[in-house]
């Protein structure tokens, strides 16, 4: 596996278990400063836990729509980089990459980076930082485009989390990244602003969706291939002359099951498919876009209860029974689904035609000055966590 495949599985394991740990205590080490304050920070985190949908929102915001930004080496006088009028400096590119520093750490352990072929993982997981904080300060951008401003409301709670954030450091972490208070609620509030933009391009896009769109289907399904599937999973297509094979025989089924139920030998089709399927699998649940169009366009006008003749898809010949043709509420579930891939698309079509005029500039030695915190000290990993908490 690459370094950047193994930080992409990671990056999903450890936003998975944020959304499913919707603010859980993750494991922090204990601070060197006033334990009075570590306390009271342990007690909020457990008494107000943060939303599943806030932290996915913010998941799909920051790691998944819109595209890369590409930095020209530039000096950007008294700052680490520039998108458009936007800077950001040092300290605060140093918060986020700390702050996700330790969340690795906290899921996969303290020495991670030092694992053989993890060499590149550092250097992944700056980028991905480099990458959330461009993203910010390009959407404050086109927040004051578009006339978003943060209410009196979301910029008394940006104060408090800067607060209690920079409450929460120890004195090690405030000479790491040499930040104020005021800085950081700077932070807090360019973040509500991008979620806030965020919201408002989600929201122009027609929630409407039609059960019929929306619905799966259940099938029980007859394989007969038509390529050879090696161990690795490499597939070869049959010859013409094993797929005519191929099809005599997924025809001869057909036929056996037809005769089957006309002389009423009570034979089910669930014995058919444990004698003949050549598939991992006999039964297959899927909505629309999900499998083979030929296989689709059977399964979702076939009856329930009935079964298809032979259809040809891209890895064989199949033979299909309808088990289950409507589930409201696997509806439900798939026009969420829908809803939010429509809502990524859309956003990424606006942020990406927002940043393709805009200039980006870098102080690249500044930039490769950035490391990992390798102070024992550092531990700090609650940033985003204290936005989430406070924006619950």
């Amino acid at each position: 596996m690459t370094g950047k495949n193994r930080f992409e599985n990671q990056q999903r394991v450890i936003e998975r278990d944020r959304i499913e740990n919707q603010g859980s205590d993750s494991n922090m080490a204990d601070r060197t400063r006033n334990s009075n304050k570590q306390n009271k920070r342990n007690k909020e985190n457990r008494c107000r836990p943060f939303t599943a949908a806030l932290v996915l929102m913010i998941s799909l915001l920051l790691t998944g729509c819109g595209r890369d930004i590409v930095f020209t080496s530039e000096p950007v006088t008294g700052e680490l980089f520039a998108v458009g009028d936007a800077v950001a400096s040092d300290a605060e590119l140093r918060v986020y990459y700390t702050n996700l520093q330790k969340e690795y750490e906290n899921r996969f352990g303290g020495d991670i980076w030092y694992h053989e072929g993890n060499e590149p993982l550092a250097e992944a997981v700056l980028d991905n930082a480099m990458a959330r904080l461009s993203k910010v300060k390009a959407l404050r951008l086109l927040a004051a485009e578009r006339g978003i401003e943060l209410t009196e409301e979301e910029t008394a709670r940006t104060a408090q989390a800067a607060q209690d954030y920079y409450d929460s450091l120890n004195e090690a972490e405030l000479g790491w990244f040499g930040i104020t208070q005021t800085e950081l609620q700077q932070m807090y509030e360019d973040y509500a602003l991008a979620v806030d933009v965020y919201r408002d391009i989600i929201a122009e896009v027609n929630a409407e969706i039609s059960d019929d769109e929306a619905r799966a289907v259940t099938i029980q399904s007859i394989l007969i291939r038509t390529e050879h599937v090696a161990p690795s999973g490499q597939a070869t297509p049959f010859s013409e002359e094993e797929k005519a094979a191929a099809r005599q025989k997924a025809l001869d089924i057909r036929q056996e099951i037809r005769d089957g139920i006309a002389n009423l030998t009570g034979v089910s089709f669930d014995e058919y498919v444990a004698r003949y399927n050549e598939d991992g699998t006999g039964t297959m649940t899927f909505s629309r876009g999900e499998v083979d169009p030929a296989l689709e366009e059977a399964a979702f006008a076939l009856p329930v209860g009935e079964i298809s003749d032979v259809i040809e898809t891209q890895d064989g010949y199949r033979i299909i029974k309808c088990t289950q043709g409507y589930d409201p509420e696997q509806t439900q579930e798939n026009k969420k689904d829908i809803l939010r891939r429509r809502q990524e698309t859309h956003f990424e079509e606006v942020y990406n035609a927002f940043v393709e005029d805009l200039h980006f500039a870098m102080d690249k030695k500044a930039f490769s000055e950035i490391t990992l915190a390798e102070d024992p000290q550092i531990t700090t990993d609650s940033f985003f966590a204290t936005y989430e908490r406070f924006f619950e």
